[in-house]
């Protein structure tokens, strides 16, 4: 009797060994199937100094020229859409392999409808990748050229990663309106063409503000005027030829005309159209004859006559 129960401790202990033995490689074999969380990062990226999207027939460069980045060697880029792509090429992170039901519809999507992203040092590429998201951006999927498509997070983040590489010519574009140099300018012009009588003129001598005919000016909300003036940002360039979501019948009206010119004689100038009751975004035209849209807000706090920057008593 012992020594069948001898044996059968014995084969038990084998038993257990072997389990042992088995769950130690199997969990090693899945390390070695660990996500890589850095697969889409590059080794340092502060050498990043050109980022191409290819998209759909559009091909997009964003790059810096050693002093500010640039879209398509044509305009200044916009400085936070910056900051947010490398912040995103930052974070990004692998969560799991597509399944295998649909790794190859998400793999071909990617490629006929997704954005291909290089990331470039001088000449040398160093990362490439397809991103895209499924119709309702609640899905991000990144691939490298032909192998396996991940699904993509921003740990401790619900958005939808791969929209600032589908951003197009015009949305990189910086949307600042009145780009000047605060040392350089010379006056700003402020006209009401269907109420002359509200328009007024602000100058610059030897640093200090001034409203013309204005005796006695508040110094702080003339310089938040100008603040506000300096910081307009559009919302969305429109492109050429796309129909903007505003009422086109107001778009023939300008209701306020801005013209800020500097010591070089340039100027720079926005006519703000007619804005529509119940319109959320007001349409705007710059001096190159760009098409922009504002939240109303923006526009509203600009909108300002004369009488506002009297000294009260």
């Amino acid at each position: 009797m012992q020594s069948a129960r001898n044996k059968q401790l014995l084969f038990s202990l084998l038993l257990l060994s072997v389990i042992t033995i088995i769950a130690y490689f199997l969990s090693r074999t899945d390390g070695q199937f660990e996500l890589d969380k850095k697969m889409f990062q590059v080794e340092d990226q502060t050498k990043i100094n050109r980022v191409v999207f290819e998209s759909a027939g559009e091909k997009v460069i964003v790059s810096y020229d050693g002093t500010s980045w640039n879209v398509n060697n044509k305009y200044p880029a916009d400085r936070q859409l910056v900051k947010v792509l490398f912040a995103t090429l930052l974070q990004i992170a692998p969560k799991r392999p597509a399944s295998e039901t649909l790794k190859d519809s998400i793999s071909k999507s990617l490629q006929s409808s997704g954005t291909k992203v290089s990331l470039f040092e001088g000449q040398d590429l160093k990362k490439e990748f397809y991103a895209g998201s499924n119709f309702d951006h609640t899905q991000t999927y990144f691939q490298q050229n032909s192998e396996l498509p991940y699904l993509v997070t921003i740990p401790g983040y619900r958005v939808d990663p791969s929209q600032v590489f589908q951003l197009d010519e015009n949305g990189w574009r910086d949307k600042r309106v009145f780009n000047f140099n605060w040392r350089n300018l010379k006056d700003i012009s402020v006209r009401y063409p269907a109420e002359p009588k509200r328009d007024f003129k602000i100058n610059l001598r030897q640093k200090l503000l001034s409203i013309e005919d204005v005796e006695v000016t508040d110094t702080t909300r003339l310089s938040r005027f100008v603040d506000d003036l300096y910081s307009l940002e559009a919302d969305q360039i429109v492109k050429v030829g796309e129909k903007p979501p505003v009422d086109t019948l107001f778009m023939k009206l300008t209701s306020l005309e801005l013209i800020v010119s500097d010591i070089a004689s340039r100027k720079f100038k926005l006519e703000v159209k007619q804005w529509k009751l119940g319109q959320p975004q007001l349409a705007g035209v710059s001096n190159d004859s760009l098409l922009l849209l504002f939240d109303k807000t923006k526009i509203f706090r600009i909108a300002k006559t004369k009488d506002y920057f009297k000294k009260r008593e």
